[in-house]
């Protein structure tokens, strides 16, 4: 059961594919990022069984809505790194920093704190 949907992931990379959403011609394709959402929230699973819960979980809503957070965390950032596997210099001459790190460093906490 994935945590999230493609609503979800659209609304963080909304800069990307903020016409039509993903469809069988954007990178990635809807079907890819329907397994990624797929493949992370069994990451998620994997993570939360490990420590005893009993996955996937249902209940309570709180919890539900986090993982599907979280999930959506792992997804955007799998996509922006694809659509954007260079790095994106700052302005005013800043550090060079990944399109996708924003999302991948709040997955990773994320995933640490389950």
């Amino acid at each position: 059961m994935a945590y999230t949907d493609e609503a979800g992931v659209t609304k963080l990379v909304a800069r990307l594919y903020n016409t039509s959403g993903f469809t069988t011609t954007t990178f990635p394709q809807e079907t890819q990022l329907l397994a990624l959402a797929d493949e992370i929230s069994a990451e998620i699973d994997a993570a939360l069984a490990s420590v005893g819960y009993v996955t996937p979980v249902t209940t309570p809503a709180s919890a539900v809505s986090y993982l599907k957070l979280v999930c959506e965390y792992g997804v955007a950032a799998i996509v922006l790194k694809s659509a954007f596997p260079e790095s994106v210099q700052s302005t005013n001459g800043g550090p060079v920093i990944p399109a996708y790190a924003f999302y991948d460093a709040r997955y990773q906490a994320a995933l640490e704190a389950l």
